[in-house]
């Protein structure tokens, strides 16, 4: 039997995973000048979980979304699977630490641009250690430094129009 505390909380995870998880989709049918680079919309509703707080559900989303838009892109288990299930973990990490920690002293933008931050450098890293192991790594990090916080505004721009029309959002424990 399902106790009330989950089937409260199975709803509104459902809903932001199938939100973000198509969010995730559209974005791989834009075209950017550099191919692997996205804007990471699907992030927005990563973020205005943390922002509410809602911390398991961001992870269970974050993790729901990677794996919906892993499997219907056909890139389930696949290198940029991989590559964006890495991603997504340590920038969730990073963006919930400065959540915590510096919430007083930092905008939701700062937050969101961290996160974008944290996962195109945990891309890269993986990319240079694992595959390339040379220069073109390090010529890649003013581009996507520069891409990071231009898409990180964008993602806390869309999550604060998020945050203001989903109102009070709590869940029962």
């Amino acid at each position: 039997m399902i106790n009330y505390s989950f089937k409260s909380r199975i709803y509104p995870i459902s809903i932001f995973a199938a939100t973000a998880s198509i969010l995730q989709l559209l974005e791989i049918y834009f075209i950017f000048p550099i191919p692997f680079l996205k804007i990471g919309l699907a992030n927005s509703i990563i973020l205005m979980l943390i922002y509410k707080r809602l911390y398991l559900e961001g992870v269970l989303v974050n993790l729901i979304r990677i794996l919906a838009g892993g499997f219907f892109s056909g890139r389930l288990f696949s290198l940029p699977f991989i590559f964006s299930l890495s991603g997504g973990v340590m920038s969730f990490i990073a963006m919930l630490i400065f959540f915590i920690l510096f919430r007083k002293l930092f905008s939701l933008t700062t937050v969101s641009i961290t996160g974008a931050l944290t996962h195109n450098f945990t891309q890269l890293f993986l990319l240079n250690y694992f595959f390339i192991n040379s220069s073109i790594g390090f010529n890649l990090v003013l581009p996507i430094t520069l891409f990071s916080c231009v898409s990180g505004f964008f993602v806390a721009l869309f999550s604060s129009k998020l945050i203001s029309s989903v109102g009070s959002l709590s869940v029962k424990s």
